[in-house]
């Protein structure tokens, strides 16, 4: 009987530790696959509402639905399924046409790296960007170019050269300003790289007339692209409320796209002194197909009460000039003060306005209405 008692004992043994070890692999095998389970870090790619109607339209148009796959770095299936629910998309209103579904839209950032060549895209410590979409060029290079334009002993074609250098500088950074993409391009039959370029095409529509130096240098710096610009009916003038002003904006649009829904729209001007002027602009745009978030106006100077009332109008609207003016804000407060602070300001405001008269001597050739 021991024996027998003793061999039982032993195969229990057997038995338990050979559970214990089918429970071991059984864990192992569970975080192994725990572990192959877990995301590789990719991040879903959700395409905008208006990617949505742009790849419907090119397939009705004849595009390869895979072509289109591979341009918008989607599945094939994505975009089958797109265009098996293209009559719910197209007939929806969405009220942003920059909105993500189903992620809530995000602003993008300006900082990303991009594969091989590590680079890295974001504002310079130097250039002040703020929650308004105000963009103020705040780069030494600018700095040394508003000090010439201020200077009042600068000879003609001194300022000519400064504001010429610094339109440059603005329009670059106003193209910089708006998103971007990654593409690969080649160095040489063999070799390739990564880099950038923009999301949508630009065009640029002139606040003036005629004779706008900063959209000749956007046609200058982009040839290919469209232009136009845009003329005002009689103003009429309300001593009251300003925000009354029913301005009548024609745009003249020989080189523009039926539609700018698909477009970064840039509005140049060298000064921005009227916000309502601005937002008749953006309204007549607008009913171009326009999207108030691509539109960005760009300027040498901007008033800070202009700034102000455009963000209130238009919260996603982009704003890139050298130098916001406060004058105004800074006289106001400066009558509380003293009569010396009050004539200082007024200096300086002076100053400000000798700016925009010499701008329009040296490049539309008026006489300036006071002696500075």
């Amino acid at each position: 009987m021991g024996a027998a008692a003793t061999a039982s004992f032993t195969l229990q043994k057997a038995e338990a530790e050979a559970e214990a070890e089918a429970e071991a692999e059984a864990e192992a095998e569970a975080e192994e696959a725990a572990t192959d389970a877990k995301p590789t870090g990719k991040t879903s790619r959700y395409l905008r509402e208006i990617d949505r109607r742009d790849i419907l339209s090119r397939i009705e148009q004849g595009e390869k639905q895979s072509a289109l796959a591979k341009e918008y770095q989607v599945s094939r299936a994505a975009i089958c399924n797109l265009n098996k629910h293209r009559d719910e998309v197209l007939s929806r209103k969405d009220g942003n046409p920059l909105a993500k579904h189903p992620k809530k839209p995000r602003p993008k950032s300006l900082k990303a790296k991009y594969g091989r060549s590590n680079w890295s895209m974001a504002p310079k410590e130097t250039e002040a960007q703020d929650q308004s979409g105000l963009f103020e060029i705040k780069s030494r290079a600018a700095a040394l170019l508003l000090t010439t334009l201020r200077k009042k002993q600068a000879t003609v074609s001194e300022f000519r050269r400064s504001s010429d250098r610094l339109m440059r500088l603005v329009m670059e950074e106003a193209l910089a300003y708006v998103p971007v993409k990654t593409i690969e391009i080649f160095l040489t039959n063999q070799v390739k790289s990564d880099g950038v370029t923009l999301e949508h095409p630009p065009c640029a529509i002139s606040m003036e007339p005629a004779g706008c130096p900063m959209l000749d240098l956007f046609r200058q710096m982009e040839p290919d692209q469209p232009t136009g610009y845009v003329s005002f009916g009689d103003i009429p003038v309300s001593p009251g409320d300003s925000r009354t002003l029913d301005v009548q904006v024609k745009v003249y649009d020989a080189r523009l796209p039926p539609s700018l829904n698909y477009h970064n729209v840039f509005l140049v001007d060298h000064v921005v002194t009227s916000a309502e002027l601005v937002g008749a602009v953006v309204r007549r745009l607008q009913e171009r197909g326009a999207v108030e978030a691509m539109i960005s106006l760009v300027a040498l100077m901007a008033t800070a009460e202009a700034v102000e009332k455009l963000h209130a109008t238009f919260p996603t609207l982009k704003l890139v000039v050298a130098q916001v003016d406060h004058g105004a804000e800074e006289l106001a407060a400066a009558s509380t003060t003293g009569f010396e602070d009050v004539a200082e300001m007024q200096s300086e405001v002076t100053t400000t306005d000798m700016v925009l008269d010499r701008l329009e001597q040296v490049y539309h050739g008026y006489m300036p209405a006071s002696a500075y």
